[in-house]
């Protein structure tokens, strides 16, 4: 091989693929063609002082290419895959065909090199690349041609006819056949570019389309170089021809996926830019253009003018990171804003790479810019939220554990909780809001300032100003409020009223315990309208728990001392309940014996003439036996069941028409000073018992003022009572206006376990007199749903103070026929009556007494029995007389059975308790009478005559 053969040296030169010539001793190039020059941007001196493992980008993974050919005979050719660093600064991925050749006594490299970036469309295409490449280097991988242009004869080469499928001998050789095998788009191209060779010596070098023996077209690459003679006439010409169809083919993949490549970046929205360090040109792409809110043709790229659309706080940042990236140190991915046009600056994000040269510099940068300015924003607002959420728990934490907070009482903790909300939540004002025990007002307990740095208390907001609202902090945990002015939850704040107090927006929290709501906080903002963040009403929130907290813990010994009251109380309770119980149930048990013994003197005294010794016995036993029923009625008043006529009427009024009377009753050395409220609100009640509850309070004190005399004062008044105001008493029946009477003594007063025995009944602490006295009004107060307070302590005196709730509405009188009465009566019956009692001497009594009437007389024991005969005989039946009180099947099932087999029988009810009780339990409609026991005959016979006349 002959290396400085002009003819070789112009074929080596005119050569399409990359050639070189290499020290098989240390690699260093000794000889390149123009391809290779243009190849990696390098003129033919700087590739000389290159060796090629100074062009392998991965050099030092790689094994050195003279290495890999150690050992090899001439001849030998190496197929290598490298990465080298093209002429725009582009890694390229080549494959090097390295031939051991021999020349003048010693070996050399002979490389030839080709770019397959792109091409390698999968594994199997890379391997048939492979293939073909190596058979092409064993065979003289390009065709070659010759052309002696003195004869006109040409030479192609076997590889030039076998690249177009077609043997040595099929082939004409004949330089103008060329033109038979082109494609007629490219004979035009390819005949102008061989005269424009040989007659301007330009180079000649270009693709174009053969035929193939099959008919197909493929593409070729040809070149060559023209000899010429003395006189600058062209005798011959000699170049290559090689198969680029599958480059071409790639390169139209190639500008196919840059399509797809340029419409994915358009579709992700990021702008593409460039920048050429060695020639300062800059380039943003459309898009980058579109980012900034311009058209293609008003923006033009200029590294300055980066800058002046640059926020200013950010363009020294930007600098140095960029200055950075440029020597190599860390990478270039920053966030900084840029001015849109009408939309002001906006955050982008901007992400780069530098090419480096193999001296390290950088000779090139590219990249991508995006608008991220939501998730930027976002992002800031978050680590603002995160600030904010970690001075907010800081602040809680403080307070959750100062051990001083409740040292000095609930009003100074919330004074301290109110300053820390509002240094916290940078809010201009603060406050803790308690409700009244009835809530009908709000009273602020602690009001901050931030603008005065003062606090306040005291004032107080009414329910009846704010229905609405206050209802809504009692069903909601937070009210947010940012525009009170128009919030339909504030329509109740008058204009004036959020003026005055310049509320811009407003945040309430419940303050809870136990799950009712006893208060609130209460933020409010005075510089402008603000929307509360979700983190601002958690703490809010947070803040209202320790405010409970600390009311919890204020609180905590006043409970503990309540709860040892409560416990007594609700022992004294229970005694008293259980002796009601069995009060009620003896006084029930006993008015059946006095209806036993009253009915059968009375019947017995009927036969019996008047003014004989007989008579007077039998009124005797009459006589004791009325006396025993009136005892039966205070026990049942102990018990609460006790007959009264409801009546509407001014408890002080009643109290002063009986002044005349309450003097002649106590001591004369007692001192009696009346106080009466005018205008008091009315009660309902019976005035027989009202009266008999004053005369006993007004007794009782004039006992303990005792025959050394005293004073004794009455008062009547009104106020709101809840239960639990009472001491030693009973409490009211329900929260509300009640009016009282109060008696007051400075007599003897009463000890610990005396007051403990007071309502016991039969219990007295004089030698006469034992009764029922204060049990008495304890079951009168009780049926009244009113209540009973003391306040006593020996040597001190002694106050009771009894409470009647206020009548809502005008008590209407019982139906007449259901109230006793002792009028004589001629008035007799017929017919059959069933007569219904569990009692057996009750039942054998009433049934002489309703035979004397007229009736004849059908007995049941019970309420079954009792139902059986009313459903065989109630067509026959004039009269039922039923007992309320049996085992088993009581009155009150017993009449439903009845009325749902017929309700045309006219029902008599009979009981120990009282009509009121009745017609309570039953209904006043659904019986036609009612008759009390103990009763006579003359009692039954005008309540039967009321019914039936």
């Amino acid at each position: 091989m002959q290396l400085q053969n002009p003819d070789y040296q112009a074929f080596f030169d005119s050569n399409l693929a990359v050639r070189l010539v290499l020290d098989p001793v240390d690699g260093r190039i000794l000889k390149c063609n123009h391809k290779a020059c243009s190849f990696y941007g390098l003129t033919e001196e700087e590739l000389l002082k290159r060796s090629i493992d100074e062009l392998d980008l991965d050099a030092a993974q790689n094994v050195p290419l003279i290495r890999r050919l150690e050992g090899c005979d001439v001849g030998h050719v190496e197929r290598i895959e490298l990465r080298h660093q093209g002429a725009e600064g582009e890694v390229l991925q080549i494959v090097a065909y390295v031939e051991l050749i021999e020349y003048q006594d010693r070996n050399l490299l002979l490389v030839g090199l080709r770019e397959i970036s792109g091409l390698m469309k999968t594994r199997q295409e890379l391997q048939e690349f492979r293939e073909r490449y190596e058979l092409a280097v064993r065979g003289a991988n390009e065709g070659i041609w010759d052309w002696n242009i003195v004869t006109n004869t040409s030479f192609w080469s076997d590889r030039c006819k076998e690249l177009l499928g077609y043997a040595p001998h099929e082939v004409d050789s004949d330089h103008e056949a060329i033109y038979d095998y082109t494609h007629p788009d490219d004979t035009a191209g390819l005949h102008q570019a061989l005269v424009g060779h040989l007659r301007d010596r330009t180079p000649f070098g270009m693709e174009f389309r053969l035929r193939c023996k099959g008919g197909e077209y493929r593409w070729f690459q040809g070149g060559g170089q023209a000899v010429w003679d003395k006189e600058g006439a062209a005798i011959r010409m000699a170049g290559s021809l090689r198969d680029i169809t599958e480059r071409i083919e790639g390169e139209l993949c190639w500008r196919k996926s840059e399509q797809r490549f340029n419409l994915a970046v358009a579709g992700t929205q990021q702008g593409i830019w460039d920048w050429d360090l060695s020639t300062g040109e800059y380039y943003w792409s459309p898009q980058f253009k579109a980012l900034l809110g311009y058209a293609k043709e008003e923006l033009s790229a200029r590294q300055d003018l980066l800058y002046e659309l640059m926020h200013p706080e950010d363009v020294a940042r930007v600098r140095d990171a960029a200055s950075r990236h440029l020597v190599g140190e860390g990478e270039y991915d920053i966030r900084y804003r840029l001015l849109v046009k009408g939309s002001g600056y906006q955050w982008f994000r901007s992400c780069g790479q530098a090419l480096f040269d193999s001296d390290g510099n950088a000779i090139r940068v590219s990249g991508s810019l995006t608008n991220v300015h939501e998730s930027a924003v976002a992002e800031m607002r978050e680590a603002h939220r995160a600030a904010r959420v970690e001075r907010q728990h800081e602040a809680v934490l403080g307070l959750a554990t100062d051990p001083t907070l409740c040292d000095d009482g609930f009003r100074a903790a919330c004074a301290q909780i109110n300053e820390t909300a509002c240094k916290v939540l940078d809010v201009g004002r603060c406050s803790v809001m308690m409700f009244t025990e009835e809530f009908e007002s709000m009273q602020a307990i602690d009001l901050y300032v931030t603008a005065k740095d003062e606090h306040f208390n005291g004032y107080v907001t009414e329910a009846k100003d704010f229905a609405e609202y206050f209802a809504l902090l009692q069903d909601h945990r937070v009210l947010a409020i940012s525009d009170p002015y128009n919030d339909p939850r504030t329509r109740e704040f008058p204009k004036e009223f959020l003026d005055k107090r310049s509320v811009h927006s407003m945040l309430d929290v419940s303050i809870r315990r136990a799950g009712v709501t006893i208060g609130s906080v209460r933020f409010s903002e005075v510089r402008a309208p603000r929307i509360w963040r979700e983190d601002e009403i958690n703490f809010a929130a947070d803040l209202a728990q320790q405010v409970a907290r600390v009311h919890g813990m204020v609180e905590t010994n006043a409970l503990q001392q309540h709860q040892q009251e409560l416990e007594k109380r609700v022992l004294q309770a229970q005694k008293l309940e259980s002796l009601g119980v069995m009060a009620g149930g003896i006084a029930h048990d006993f008015n059946n014996l006095l209806v036993v013994i009253m009915g059968n003197s009375d019947l017995v005294g009927s036969m019996l003439e008047s003014g004989t010794r007989e008579r007077e016995l039998v009124n005797e036993i009459e006589n004791a036996s009325r006396r025993a029923a009136e005892l039966c009625q205070q026990m049942l008043a102990y018990s609460g069941h006790t007959t009264f006529e409801s009546k509407i009427f001014d408890l002080s009024t009643l109290v002063e028409e009986m002044t005349h009377l309450l003097r002649a009753s106590i001591t004369q050395r007692a001192q009696v000073e009346y106080r009466f409220e005018s205008g008091l609100p009315f009660i309902a009640g019976d005035p027989t018992q009202v009266r008999q509850v004053i005369m006993n309070l007004i007794v009782n004190a004039s006992e303990a003022v005792g025959d050394s005399g005293g004073n004794i004062q009455v008062k009547t008044g009104s106020g709101l009572f809840t239960p639990g105001d009472g001491k030693h008493g009973i409490d009211v029946a329900k929260a509300g206006l009640h009016v009282y009477l109060e008696v007051r003594d400075d007599g003897c007063g009463m000890t610990e376990d005396v007051l403990e025995r007071i309502y016991d009944p039969f219990f007295s602490t004089k030698f006469t007199g034992r009764g029922l006295g204060l049990a008495s009004i304890l079951g009168i107060m009780r049926a009244c749903g009113g209540g009973i307070g003391i306040k006593t302590a020996p040597g001190q005196g002694s106050t009771f103070q009894v409470l009647f709730p206020v009548a809502e509405k005008e008590m209407g009188k019982p139906p007449s026929a259901l109230l006793p009465t002792d009028q004589p009566s001629t008035w007799r019956g017929s017919g059959k009556a069933l007569l219904v009692d569990d009692d057996q001497t009750v039942l054998l009594l009433t049934k002489e007494m309703l035979s004397r009437l007229g009736y004849k007389v059908l007995m049941a024991s019970e309420g079954q029995e009792a139902v059986e005969l009313y459903r065989s005989n109630h067509q026959e039946l004039g009269l039922v007389f039923l007992d309320l009180t049996m085992p088993h099947m009581d009155g009150e099932e017993t009449l439903r059975h009845m009325k749902a087999i017929s309700d045309k029988v006219p029902v008599v009810m009979s009981s120990g308790y009282t009509a009121q009780d009745v017609a309570q339990r039953i209904g006043e409609m659904d019986f036609a009478a009612f008759v009390q026991k103990p009763f006579t005959l003359d009692q039954l016979q005008c309540a039967l005559s009321a019914v039936f006349s």
